[in-house]
């Protein structure tokens, strides 16, 4: 009879000479190969000003620190999670309003019996003998409530964008006080809370999510996507000469489409987004047509090669929809913003064509409105030195009513030369004096 092994081992040789005549293809391998891809979604509420201003004000004066503390983290968390902002509270395009409602804080302490073991001795084998004894112990009771609602405007638009409330509460014993929490860390997390609720809503979230790269015949730029160097992974994908075959080919697509959807969501302006996702979808979709049998094309990644990720084709036809309304409602605001400057210069126009004495002369109203639409002050200060007719509140109240709409202090200077003069703006002439009765 002829031995087993050397009948196995022939076997095993012919096996390994049919495999290396194999031609060389692509696809994911018996080993998976995952690449990080940074998955960049917009936020649920697109801020088009890019000048913030964070406010914060408590109902209690004893509040006013912590008040101020989440202004300052809620200001540098927007900043640092959108690049496109920046904080200005001197001419500000949105204002985030902070109110601390509630920061109540108290603690007790009681005592509660318990049952504890204690070794008294050994026994006649020299093994461990307990009893159970009654002990009292001290307990301190931790209670904290925090409230805060918010309110998130867009002052050129003149628009309220989002508002809701945050709560935060704890209430818990500590044995012997151990692990007990103090009141100022309690109130950290109360701003924590804030600060993950708004900056979420305002600002792009990250995600780390695993893709699957394809190997064998691209296996060699695979260390391009597994260390993120996308640019390099794609003109290398792009490089390779069309693989005749369509089942090998659609590797490629697949692997080109994985490249473009993760510069896509580096890029920095939502129009680059766009144009690089449109292109993943349109390769992720070619390489599904051409190779349906292939799972991983259209299925989500089970969580056996990491996170649980959603089928590619899917995952960037979401993204397609959430930065496509971004696009629409910026191109609104847009016009939105062209129509308003362009009302305000044809008012401002009408307004030096009115008669002396006019019921709608320039007042501290006209002001405010041609400074809110955002015409250049010294457009302002020319149609104020222009208008024949002046009619200026200068007490306290008008000047805080025209310093609480960011006009500015050369412009509430000029105001207040021509109220103290009592002469019509730019002709030198007294003001009219109503006639005297009788």
């Amino acid at each position: 009879m002829k031995n087993p092994l050397c009948f196995i081992t022939s076997a095993l040789i012919a096996l390994g000479l049919c495999l290396s005549a194999a031609p060389a293809g692509a696809d994911f391998g018996w080993t998976k190969k995952t690449a990080t891809l940074v998955r960049v979604s917009p936020p649920k509420v697109f801020l088009m000003g890019t000048r913030i201003n964070v406010k914060t004000t408590c109902q209690d004066p004893a509040n006013q620190a912590l008040a101020e503390k989440i202004r300052s983290q809620l200001e540098s968390s927007l900043i640092s999670a959108d690049s496109r902002l920046s904080a200005d509270a001197a001419k500000p395009e949105v204002l985030v309003d902070v109110t601390v409602l509630q920061n109540d804080y108290s603690e007790s302490t009681s005592q509660r019996r318990e049952v504890e073991r204690r070794q008294v001795g050994k026994d006649g084998k020299g093994k461990p003998v307990y009893q159970d004894y009654d002990v009292m112990v001290n307990y301190k009771t931790v209670s904290y409530a925090f409230g805060a609602s918010y309110k998130v405007n867009d002052l050129v638009k003149g628009a309220s964008l989002d508002a809701d409330t945050v709560r935060y509460e704890l209430r818990q014993d500590y044995r012997e006080g151990s692990g007990a929490p103090e009141k100022f860390s309690l109130e950290s997390s109360g701003a924590e809370a804030v600060v993950n609720k708004i900056v979420p809503r305002l600002t792009p979230t990250r995600e780390k999510i695993g893709v699957l790269l394809p190997k064998s015949s691209l296996e060699t730029y695979l260390p391009l996507g597994e260390n993120g160097l996308w640019s390099k992974y794609l003109e290398a994908l792009s490089g390779l000469s069309e693989n005749p075959k369509a089942n090998e080919e659609s590797y490629r697509q697949y692997a080109l489409g994985t490249a473009y959807e993760a510069l896509g969501y580096a890029a920095d302006d939502p129009d680059t987004t766009l144009k690089y996702l449109e292109q993943a979808a349109g390769f992720y979709n070619h390489a599904i047509e051409t190779n349906p049998g292939e799972k991983y094309f259209s299925k989500p990644y089970q969580s056996l090669f990491g996170k649980t990720a959603a089928a590619p084709l899917d995952r960037v036809k979401q993204a397609l929809g959430d930065y496509r309304r971004i696009k629409e409602f910026r191109e609104s605001y847009e016009k939105m913003q062209v129509a308003a400057k362009s009302a305000a210069m044809a008012e401002g126009a009408k307004a030096l064509d009115r008669p002396a004495g006019a019921s709608d002369a320039v007042d501290n109203a006209a002001v405010i409105q041609m400074v809110q639409s955002g015409l250049p002050e010294e457009i302002i200060a020319n149609s104020i030195n222009a208008a024949p007719h002046c009619n200026f509140d200068v007490s306290p109240k008008g000047l805080v009513e025209l310093s609480q709409a960011k006009v500015s202090t050369g412009l509430i200077k000029r105001i207040q030369e021509i109220a103290a003069k009592g002469k019509d703006a730019g002709k030198g002439k007294p003001a009219r004096k109503a006639p005297k009765k009788g």
